[in-house]
């Protein structure tokens, strides 16, 4: 059968000889019996590679170690499928699962609460290759960012809108508010040299030609796949919303509160071509339907009652010397606008159309298409053929009059 040996390790191991055959071991082969255990090794043809059983390891209940430290050798684990295995790759350090069908998975169901608890957890990073699915939260605690790509190696976006981070979610029956992506940021400390920019902050670097460009887009759109009488409170593509709630303290704030904040720039030497800058752009062309009224580009509500403070609808507060007008009216050529400014006082009052504090160079400047002597109204209801132009108004027998403001008479 083979000859014995000495072992520090053991008293006596045996060499098992090329030629022993199935008689010559026995069936089964026993190493040891039950209660004492017998050591083993299976050797490599390279030195100090080698299998050991180890029957005191584990406090006596057994070990197999494959190699030694800094030797390192592979074990392979076979499916029932071919080409499908589980390898320890021992010159790589790794452990991988082979095969298209292969999965790791994990049975326990211990829930996680920190980076040392769950069915699973690593003291190092994890890589993903392929599509990752959650089927319950996934919390970053402490420090811990969310990063798609970096500054040095960013994302690869491809040439279409598919390549993106995506959520998808769908409702059943709405209860209360749903919500796709919900950001919550408190802050802990003063922050006096800083600020908080957000909870959500989107920037776009363009730096070539290109068609669009939005640093943030929201798109709100109700379309049901089979058209019936519906109902809703508000769709709104994206809302901002802002407040001050310190009761009986006075807060210092050095520049203003703001629903929603919408600056643009333009360097010195950064020439314009065509096209136009446009801080705030409402396009309410797309409205197919006469709405009777209830369409409007900008609507701004100075509510709230007695009680309430609302100073201004618009305040335009102009410091350039090089602008033209603060608000200006132009219609295109296709368009027939019937009212330049309406005022309407359908319930309670308005004390003045127009109040004007201050000094200016003219209270109304009329130009005709043709200069001075061009004509600003073509109503002809005045008997004075020399007035140019005229405040057409209501007069209390419900007739039309007007008020004649310029004449090529100089009258």
């Amino acid at each position: 059968m083979g000859k014995q040996q000495s072992n520090p390790q053991w008293t006596t191991y045996r060499i098992l000889d090329a030629t022993i055959n199935n008689a010559d071991l026995g069936d089964p082969l026993n190493i040891g019996v039950d209660g004492t255990g017998k050591g083993m090794y299976w050797y490599a043809d390279t030195a100090n590679y080698r299998v050991k059983w180890d029957e005191t390891g584990d406090s006596n209940k057994g070990t197999f170690e494959f190699g030694a430290n800094t030797y390192g050798v592979d074990a392979k684990f076979f499916g029932a499928t071919s080409g499908a295995y589980m390898l320890w790759d021992a010159s790589a350090d790794d452990l991988l699962l082979v095969g298209t069908a292969t999965q790791l998975g994990i049975a326990g169901t211990t829930t996680s609460s920190s980076t040392e608890t769950g069915s699973i957890h690593t003291a190092g990073g994890l890589g993903v290759v392929g599509t990752s699915f959650f089927g319950d939260d996934m919390t970053l605690s402490g420090t811990a960012q969310l990063y798609l790509g970096t500054s040095s190696v960013p994302h690869a976006m491809t040439t279409t809108s598919s390549n993106r981070m995506e959520i998808n979610f769908t409702t059943t029956v709405v209860t209360d508010y749903s919500v796709g992506l919900y950001a919550l940021h408190t802050t802990a400390d003063d922050a006096p040299a800083g600020g908080v920019m957000g909870v959500v902050y989107g920037r776009t670097n363009v730096k070539h030609t290109i068609q669009d460009a939005y640093g943030m887009r929201g798109r709100m759109q109700f379309a049901p796949d089979t058209p019936a009488a519906e109902s809703a409170n508000m769709l709104v593509g994206v809302m901002a919303q802002a407040s001050l709630d310190n009761a009986g303290y006075a807060t210092t704030v050095a520049d203003s509160i703001k629903g929603l904040d919408a600056s643009v720039g333009q360097t010195a030497t950064s020439t314009l071509t065509t096209g136009s800058i446009r801080a705030i752009y409402a396009d309410i062309s797309g409205i197919k339907v006469n709405n009777a009224g209830r369409t409007q580009g900008i609507f701004v509500k100075q509510g709230g009652g007695s009680d309430s403070y609302p100073d201004y609808g618009i305040l335009c507060h102009l410091e350039s010397n090089n602008l033209l007008a603060a608000i200006m009216l132009r219609t295109a050529t296709s368009c027939v606008a019937p009212v330049g400014v309406q005022f309407t006082a359908s319930t309670g009052s308005i004390t003045a159309l127009m109040a004007f504090t201050g000094t200016a160079t003219y209270l109304v400047d009329l130009d005709g298409a043709s200069g001075a002597a061009g004509t600003i109204t073509t109503d002809s209801g005045s008997a004075a053929t020399t007035w140019k132009a005229r405040i057409k108004v209501k007069t209390d027998d419900g007739t039309d009059g007007w008020i004649n403001v310029y004449s090529t008479s100089n009258e």
